[in-house]
């Protein structure tokens, strides 16, 4: 059975092309660790991150969308703790070019799929984008969940400075509110394989991802009788 425990949830106002989270990064040992990043820029394109720290070793990106008319963009990247993860600040790198705000959002998930680079198994390949203007409610619905027991993983990028709940059986993971940029993540997940992810809001322009999680498949070995071996005696019979 997957677990999914919320980490931290922050952000940064300030205009820059790097930005390091002010809390530590904790994490489990033997861990998927996932991280949803969202920022913008005032003009062009918002810059794509990269992410270092935190107790992981290796973060890859594994997928991510842009809105071009509010110059945004909305990444999820992975990676997994090893047997002793050290907690440490996480750096966001945009490669020289300045954002003008960053969020993020990052979670632990227990009982994923094990296998693969650094957990990549761990996304069974359900992913689905969404980008609306001007609605009050936002909902991102898997078209099949492709495995028992997995999870729907959503990241919602607001942009303006509103309000979101996440709609039954949705559960909140993470919220942040901006300020002067007026900007909002949330991150949510829901176990209930039948349903996506779904938000509502007050009237805003989303930016969505919606991502499942596979659960690790518990081998389990039958158990065999054994008859125990039986001796021929003198008398030709078994004893």
């Amino acid at each position: 059975m997957i677990t999914v425990t919320h980490l931290y949830t922050a952000r940064s106002n300030t205009d820059a092309n790097s930005y390091v989270t002010p809390s530590n990064l904790s994490p489990s040992a033997d861990r998927l660790v996932i991280g949803v990043i969202s920022n913008r820029v005032t003009s062009g394109t918002a810059g794509i991150p990269t992410l270092t720290g935190g107790g992981v070793s290796t973060w890859t990106t594994y997928t991510d969308e842009t809105r071009t008319t509010d110059m945004i963009r909305l990444t999820i990247l992975y990676g997994r703790t090893g047997s002793s993860p050290t907690a440490s600040q996480v750096t966001v790198d945009f490669a020289g070019a300045t954002q003008g705000n960053c969020e993020w959002s990052f979670f632990e998930i227990s009982g994923a799929i094990d296998t693969g680079t650094n957990g990549v198994d761990a996304f069974i390949g359900n992913t689905f984008f969404a980008t609306t203007v001007n609605t009050n409610t936002q909902s991102l619905t898997l078209p099949t969940f492709s495995g028992a027991n997995s999870v729907a993983i959503g990241a919602y990028y607001i942009a303006s400075s509103r309000t979101a709940t996440a709609i039954s059986p949705s559960t909140f993971l993470g919220t942040i509110t901006g300020v002067s940029e007026a900007a909002t993540l949330t991150t949510v997940y829901n176990a209930d394989e039948t349903t996506g992810v779904e938000f509502t809001g007050t009237n805003a322009s989303w930016l969505s991802i919606a991502v499942e999680i596979g659960a690790a498949v518990d081998v389990v070995l039958p158990i065999v009788q054994l008859t125990p071996f039986r001796a021929r005696g003198i008398n030709g019979r078994f004893n």
